[in-house]
């Protein structure tokens, strides 16, 4: 919880979220106002919340926090499944195309990399014509 310009009044930051959190912030501030949102914003926020919480997820990653990294990917999953939803998808079709692509290409058990020494692929300038791979 942020504190607002009062510190004793709960301020909610401006951006997508879950509703129940929606539910307990107005409860500790009633004037704290959702707004429902469709389209491009709908979407703008989608992607911006995904790439906050990916983040969220690298770094707890990055601190080896088990406890962080199951309860951020379980966020970051939330998040893509509310970006699918947006075009009528769900998690069935998203574990079906796992499924389809794991069949195709493969799984990332071998832990296997192009460059071992620099961590980074580099054929990044290929990307486009190799997407079959990705």
């Amino acid at each position: 919880m942020t504190e607002g310009a009062n510190k004793n009044t709960p301020y909610m930051a401006p951006g997508l979220i879950r509703d129940k959190v929606a539910d307990r912030f107005a409860g500790l501030n009633p004037s704290i106002r959702t707004t429902p949102l469709s389209g491009r914003d709908l979407r703008d926020q989608i992607s911006r919340t995904l790439l906050k919480e990916a983040h969220g997820l690298y770094t707890q990653w990055q601190h080896q926090d088990t406890e962080g990294i199951l309860r951020k990917s379980a966020d970051t999953l939330e998040v893509i499944l509310a970006g699918l939803k947006q075009h009528g998808l769900d998690q069935t079709d998203l574990i079906q195309t796992r499924q389809e692509r794991l069949n195709m290409l493969g799984s990332l058990v071998s832990y296997l990399s192009n460059n071992p020494e620099s961590g980074l692929c580099e054929c990044g300038k290929h990307l486009n014509s190799m997407r079959y791979l990705f």
